[in-house]
This record gives C-alpha cells, structure tokens and sequence, in this order.
C-alpha cells in the first residue's frame, strides 16, 4: 500500500504495471488498484473513466434543534443522522459542475428543508443556518451514477466481444468480459 502517492503516469509492460510518482518515486506490480475517485481520469482512457465531480454539502445541526433525536439514520430526499456529541449531520446538496469552495447559506436553508421533509415536528425558520457548521467535498460519480468497482474493462476487447449486440440488442453472447490484467 502506497497511500498519498500522487501518481502522473500508468502503464503496463511485461506483465507489470509501472507507476511514476509526482515525488519522483517510481513503482511496478502485477495488481494495481486505483482508489482515486476522480483522479482516475488522468491515469484511465476516458472511455474508461467518464468520471465527473458533485458538490455536495452537509448540515451540522445541534440535536437540541431537533424535535426529538432519531434513534436510527433517517432517508428521504435527504437523510438525517443520528446526533454524536450533541451534533446530527444532515444533507446534502448534489450540484454537478460546481467547484468546491466554502459551505453557502442556500445549501444550509436547502439541507434544513431535507430534514423537515424528513421529520414532520422540525421547523427550519427556527434554527439560524449561519449558526450552524458545514463540510463541503466533492463526490466522485459516473454518468450513470452506478458505483465502479472491480476490474477495469479493456474497451478495445469488449468492443469487439460484443459488436454484434449494435446489430441485434437480444443477440445472446456466449463470452465474458474482457479485463485489462491486475488492473481494478
């Protein structure tokens, strides 16, 4: 595990994967696993990786401003968690094509909203939101928004395996996919 590393460039050759790191260090393994979020698209064809940021904030609201503190995380078109030394954490926003910068008051009022929606005994005109702490941090999603996990797909090889599907979309395909080697 090399965790921090800011790696600039990727590529296989006999069997290994080689990787350059931004400090100078250099690596070479059999199995690299990207868990990079984002950053992915610098390392991956962007066939691969079509990867783009959302911003996303939470609320921290003092359980005192809660009508009563939920024993269990709450969802809905939000969630509200349950309070952790005086603290719930709610939200959260999910704006793409946003730059992260610091938290907004419009993103508070909007989380304050989630949790009324959420709760019915909350009232969001009784808690100041520029009271109130916030995390902002950018979400790493697909176009899909389905998470990518596993192996990372040789697109060439899958093109070809299953070419005949843009003819016939039910054709059945006896093969499996196809898989850049210890890459995931």
């Amino acid at each position: 595990l090399h965790a921090g590393a800011r790696v600039t460039r990727l590529e296989r050759h006999s069997e290994l994967w080689h990787l350059a790191c931004e400090d100078g260090r250099e690596f070479a393994a059999p199995v690299v696993v990207l868990a990079n979020a984002r950053a992915a698209i610098t390392l991956l064809p962007a066939e691969i990786a079509n990867l783009h940021g959302i911003r996303g904030q939470v609320t921290l609201l003092p359980a005192r401003s809660l009508p009563a503190e939920p024993r269990a995380v709450v969802c809905g078109d939000g969630y509200l968690v349950p309070p952790a030394g005086g603290i719930a954490c709610c939200g959260a926003s999910f704006l793409r094509g946003v730059a992260i910068g610091p938290a907004t008051q419009a993103e508070q009022q909007e989380n304050l909203h989630r949790v009324a929606a959420l709760l019915r005994d909350f009232a969001p005109g009784n808690v100041d939101p520029d009271t109130l702490g916030a995390r902002v941090a950018e979400r790493c999603a697909s176009p899909d928004r389905l998470p990518l996990a596993g192996r990372v797909p040789d697109v060439a090889a899958f093109t070809a395996r299953f070419a005949g599907l843009g003819d016939n979309a039910r054709r059945p395909i006896p093969l499996p996919g196809a898989y850049l080697p210890g890459l995931a």
